[in-house]
């Protein structure tokens, strides 16, 4: 759901965000969490609490008892769901950098956008190749666990500002608009799930690997700034808004 939000730049065309963003959210996350819920009664129901401990894959253990030779039916819905996650993040996290390049916090380039495709291509490409790189040169394990606690370390900055913005531009408009004690709970929660890891597993490694991710990200940009630019410029994307584009196409 938090991807929604970072995309509705993109999706404004096609939804009434003070009513269909609201909507989503009141839908979808009471429907995953019953979905949830349900799916711990039945394997708490089929499994014994020994074998849910010594499973490797509680999923799989499941359906090996329950749907026999069409067990791999739960690996394939897992996978499914995974791949799809993962465009929903590639689809988010790009407009985010996106973004970022138009208000200046980033390189200019990556404001740009596909002439013909209207996506942000120099984000998705950045996008991808820092994947692939942290994939290859980094421990996958070592890499959820630092982007689990990153992710709510940030969700707690952004839920900050959300409340710092309340105060400094109260004219603003905004499509929709949430109570005020929502995002103090979420920094509360964000505070808590970034503190309890370094707390119960104070690894130095682990900082000094998210460090470095970040640095070398940095360092990156720097030397793409000159070379590159004019050359995206010229040949991949157009610097404007997409705002005006999409009033454009309207």
């Amino acid at each position: 759901m938090d991807l929604l939000q970072v995309a509705m730049i993109t999706l404004k065309m096609f939804f009434v965000l003070n009513r269909n963003i609201p909507l989503s959210i009141l839908i979808a996350v009471p429907v995953v969490t019953g979905l949830y819920f349900m799916m711990n009664v039945a394997y708490m129901t089929v499994l014994t609490i020994p074998e849910m401990i010594a499973a490797p894959a509680v999923a799989v253990l499941f359906g090996d008892k329950v749907l026999g030779p069409m067990s791999f039916v739960i690996p394939l819905g897992v996978a499914l769901s995974t791949f799809g996650c993962a465009l929903s993040v590639q689809f988010g996290v790009t407009r985010l950098l996106y973004v970022a390049g138009r208000e200046g916090h980033m390189l200019e380039m990556f404001s740009f956008i596909h002439m013909r495709r209207l996506t942000p291509a120099p984000a998705v490409a950045m996008q991808g190749v820092l994947t692939l790189l942290f994939i290859v040169a980094g421990n996958i394990t070592a890499l959820i666990d630092f982007a689990s606690f990153l992710v709510w370390f940030f969700y707690g900055l952004a839920m900050v500002a959300l409340i710092v913005m309340r105060r400094t531009k109260k004219n603003i408009h905004r499509p929709y608009q949430v109570p005020l004690w929502i995002p103090i709970l979420i920094i509360l929660v964000a505070i808590f799930l970034s503190v309890v890891p370094i707390v119960t597993d104070p690894n130095p490694g682990k900082c000094i690997d998210g460090y470095s991710k970040g640095s070398g990200y940095c360092r990156i940009e720097i030397l793409l700034q000159h070379p590159v630019m004019p050359f995206i410029k010229q040949r991949l994307a157009v610097d404007s808004d997409l705002d005006d584009i999409i009033e454009e196409l309207k």
